[in-house]
């Protein structure tokens, strides 16, 4: 019998001190309220409460020792629950100072979204922050050996934060309909390559490039899913190997300047992209005003190397003088201008056709008569052709290695950090116009146009159908049946397309949510109207205490410190219970 009663002791005290949920609960709690909030059960103050709530939850977990200050946490502590960062930063908030202070050393971030909807999107994270010994000390933490001292007073510290961004109404792209704009755009600059229209062109294709990249942003969903259900999955190209350098390009006293190397060792065509942009940091950034002024590459399309190189110093070296004075719109105006500079490199760089043919044609011209009548009974204009093609390579491989060298040599004594990624492509071509060589067709297994290259192996066939093939389809009852697909240039090889089926949407009643067709009469525990209870005074520690046989939460509880002592004090929310000491 005494050994019944210390067993409930036990229970009821793991009640009365300490939180019994984990983190999966805590994020479950999270997820139920901001689908209710989707569906209008509770308003967004409502929502705000209880994603304190689980916040505070998750505090208690990670063992944050006092309540005061907002709850503050080491790395450790972090890394236990939420494993490893997302990121690093050099930049920390300074607390009570309102600026941030850029430290010696990168220190970790943590962010993770952990509900996306269509109204809403939640995010978890723990940003670093800079606390003077005196908050700490108010805040009967834990031990100040125990956190990272920084010096002169300063501790670095974090705190968990829920970041709440609202999705705007038509946040989803017309996709087909900017094709069509970059598609006509495209074909009036073919007919006509004047300045203008290509001006015309590279500033819609900015304008979509941004939208891309809010839609992306905004979306839950694996990147390359997202680009497959845009291009479709047959426009998927080869993994590209990149390597990547952030640099700090300038520091200023509320704001730094990154730049952005990317050079793909391993692509279809050797090319490297370099952008700059500005980060404001702390109080009086007001930000960048002004809009990127349209500039053609074909402004530079008759430098030489040697041109390149200079004026790719020289324009950085204005971008500069222009971030030192904060001359905004001049700093986006040579921005333009580098972007165009170094996409008429990247094409000069890869466009040697042209001169490895004039190369081979000097030497057709010289031959002799009798050396051209072997020549062509020999079918030497098919060797010929092949060592064009190792030449063109060779050539770009060449370039590349060159301005890759010219690059690294430039940036060498700023501070940055190298990355080395794979990623897949996805090209959907608008239009096509073949002038140096004919046009491959896919299906044929013929190297219609001599480059070597049969059929899926050609770039030219990318995407495009390449054969037909039976396969197996599930219906339903496990059923199955064939069907005649399409198959297509994937990756450098004839295959059938991913292709997602969308399944039939029925309502399930009892899955916790209110769907089409269900409503408070015909599934009650999916569409109840759930109660809400207004905020309870207490000094002790409130429970939330689960959820009812229609899925909506208990009323919580509050339990006054040292309050379990007799069988009364105890409110048992379900079941049989014994408070006994």
């Amino acid at each position: 019998m005494h050994k019944r009663g210390a067993l409930l002791i036990l229970l009821v005290l793991s009640l009365c001190t300490a939180s019994a949920s984990t983190i999966s609960e805590e994020m479950q709690r999270l997820t139920h309220y901001a689908e209710e909030y989707e569906t209008g059960n509770v308003n967004y103050l409502q929502l705000m409460v209880h994603i304190s709530a689980v916040k505070e939850g998750l505090n208690e977990l990670m063992g944050v020792k006092s309540k005061e200050e907002g709850g503050i946490l080491k790395q450790e502590q972090l890394k236990s629950i939420l494993g490893d960062p997302a990121e690093e930063t050099k930049w920390v908030w300074v607390e009570k100072e309102e600026r941030e202070m850029k430290l010696g050393n990168s220190v970790p971030i943590w962010k993770k979204i952990v509900f996306d909807g269509k109204k809403i999107q939640v995010r978890l994270a723990a940003y670093p922050s800079i606390l003077q010994k005196k908050d700490l000390s108010s805040a009967k933490s834990e031990k100040l050996e125990t956190f990272e001292d920084l010096g002169d007073g300063k501790y670095l510290a974090y705190r968990l934060n829920f970041e709440t961004e609202f999705k705007k109404e038509g946040q989803q792209l017309n996709v087909q309909e900017k094709i069509e704009d970059i598609k006509a755009l495209a074909g009036t600059y073919n007919a006509d390559p004047s300045q203008a229209n290509g001006e015309a062109l590279a500033k819609e294709s900015v304008n979509v490039e941004k939208s891309f990249e809010s839609y992306f942003r905004q979306s839950g969903e694996k990147c390359e899913d997202i680009l497959a259900s845009i291009f479709g999955s047959e426009n998927k190209r080869k993994l590209e190997k990149m390597i990547v350098w952030e640099i700090d390009f300038y520091e200023g006293d509320n704001f730094l300047a990154r730049t952005r190397l990317e050079m793909c060792d391993e692509c279809g065509g050797n090319w490297i992209n370099l952008d700059t942009w500005i980060e404001g940091r702390g109080p009086g950034f007001k930000g960048i005003e002004g809009t990127m002024e349209s500039s053609s590459p074909d402004e530079f399309m008759t430098l030489s190397d040697e041109s390149f190189e200079a004026k790719t110093r020289e324009l950085l070296e204005d971008s500069k003088r222009a971030i030192e004075k904060k001359e905004w719109p001049e700093f986006n105006r040579i921005k333009s201008r580098i972007w165009s500079l170094n996409e008429a490199w990247n094409r000069k760089s890869n466009d040697v056709w042209k001169e490895i043919d004039a190369v081979y044609e000097e030497e057709r011209k010289s031959m002799s008569e009798e050396e051209r009548r072997k020549f062509e009974e020999n079918y030497g204009w098919l060797k010929q052709e092949q060592e064009k093609r190792a030449k063109v390579k060779e050539t770009q491989t060449a370039n590349y290695q060159k301005r890759k060298a010219f690059y690294e040599s430039l940036f060498s004594s700023y501070e940055k950090k190298e990355y080395f990624y794979e990623q897949v492509g996805f090209e959907k071509r608008l239009i096509e116009e073949f002038r140096e060589f004919g046009e491959e067709v896919c299906d044929n297994n013929q190297d219609d146009n001599n480059n070597g290259n049969i059929d899926c192996a050609d770039e030219q066939c990318g995407g495009k159908i390449c054969g037909y093939s039976t396969v197996a389809i599930a219906g339903s009852n496990n059923e199955t049946h064939e069907e005649e697909k399409e198959m297509y240039c994937i990756m450098g090889s004839c295959q059938v397309k991913e292709e997602i089926i969308e399944m039939k949407n029925e309502s399930i009643c009892g899955n916790h949510l209110c769907e089409l067709g269900e409503k408070e009469s015909n599934c009650t525990q999916d569409c109840a109207m759930c109660p809400t209870y207004d905020p309870i005074n207490c000094s002790g520690k409130v429970i939330f205490s689960g959820k009812d046989e229609n899925g909506c939460p208990l009323e919580p509880v509050c339990v006054e410190e040292d309050s379990c002592t007799t069988d009364e004090d105890c409110k048992f929310l379900c079941g049989l219970g014994s408070c006994v000491e």
